[in-house]
């Protein structure tokens, strides 16, 4: 048996799609259809990607494929349903990564609570938190080209001060 995470890992994406399809085809498991939707979302292929995270939270609810589905629903901007699957998340395990995307969320949806779930995620876990806060920098506004270089150094500064 082919090892789709290590394909998944090396980017090797439709390699594992056509593995995982062939392994689904020979039995159904929820660990499959959750990598299946990993591949799918990695593609691009976000229909079928929720389909496939859907159908491995019906036969099991996991906090990580609650917490990909979280993530596919922020692509699409409804933030809503994404605070509610990464809320099942935190009520399955305490979650650095699932209180800061819920912040995420929240902050979108110019809830008051955002501060609250940012709070909490760097109380469970501070190094990953700060990462997180890095990365979301990185994702949206380091490249961004209606930020100034003013306002980008004063948001790397701030980051910065984060311990």
């Amino acid at each position: 048996m082919p090892d789709f995470e290590m394909l998944i890992r090396k980017g090797k994406y439709r390699e594992a799609a056509k593995a995982l399809d062939a392994e689904m085809a020979k039995k159904e498991s929820d660990r499959l259809y959750y990598l299946r939707a990993i591949v799918s979302y990695k593609l691009k292929n976000y229909e079928y990607a929720m389909e496939m995270v859907e159908h491995a939270l019906f036969l099991k609810k996991e906090p990580d494929y609650l917490k990909l589905k979280g993530l596919m629903l922020m692509e699409t901007l409804d933030f809503g349903a994404a605070f509610e699957a990464f809320s099942q998340v935190i009520k399955m395990r305490k979650d650095a990564e699932a209180y800061f995307l819920s912040s995420v969320c929240l902050m979108f949806l110019d809830d008051a609570r955002s501060k609250d779930y940012l709070q909490l995620a760097y109380l469970s876990d501070r190094a990953r938190t700060k990462s997180l806060i890095n990365e979301f920098y990185t994702d949206f506004f380091k490249n961004n080209r209606f930020i100034g270089e003013k306002e980008k150094r004063a948001l790397e500064e701030k980051i910065k001060k984060v311990k």
